[in-house]
């Protein structure tokens, strides 16, 4: 039996619509243990970091980051759980961009410009198979990461355009 523990990260500003409510009732946990936490504020990428820290102070094994305009299979915690239990630091879903071109929010190379923001380079979208691949960064609509990873890296982790 696994005793992993997942935190369902839930940043939000405000609302959470019945549908991704009704959506969480019904996910398939298989053999771990769930907890939740939903953070407001109108900036997500410090309400992930406030669901990361959690995490750690609460010993959960790992962290799904989960935003309330996203739609999943109810195995994604199974699926994606099974990879992290494998060996795996990160994985994400494949979720897409809110506004046409729907793109992918997957990239294969990044590089720091010199006004301090990043630039991302789209994966090709012709390799994308219906089976595991890598990226070299990702989005955090539903990426699920080992809480070990952060404790490796200095905060703050979702700053957007932060560097190291």
């Amino acid at each position: 039996m696994n005793n992993k523990a997942i935190l369902i990260a839930i940043p939000n500003i405000g609302t959470v619509s019945t549908n991704f409510m009704a959506q969480m009732l019904g996910l398939n946990y298989g053999k771990y243990h769930i907890g939740y936490q939903f953070i407001k504020s109108n900036l997500l990428y410090l309400s992930r970091d406030k669901l990361a820290s959690s995490a750690i102070k609460n010993n959960y094994d790992y962290v799904l980051f989960l935003d309330t305009d996203q739609q999943v299979p109810d195995d994604i915690i199974i699926k994606m759980g099974s990879y992290l239990d494998n060996g795996e630091d990160i994985v994400t879903a494949l979720v897409f961009t809110k506004e046409k071109p729907y793109y992918p929010c997957i990239y294969s190379d990044s590089q720091i410009l010199e006004s301090g923001q990043i630039s991302l380079t789209r994966y090709d979208m012709s390799k994308i198979k219906n089976e595991p691949f890598y990226v070299q960064n990702c989005g955090s609509g539903c990426v699920m990461l080992k809480t070990e990873v952060f404790k490796n890296i200095p905060q703050p982790w979702f700053h957007p355009y932060q560097h190291p």
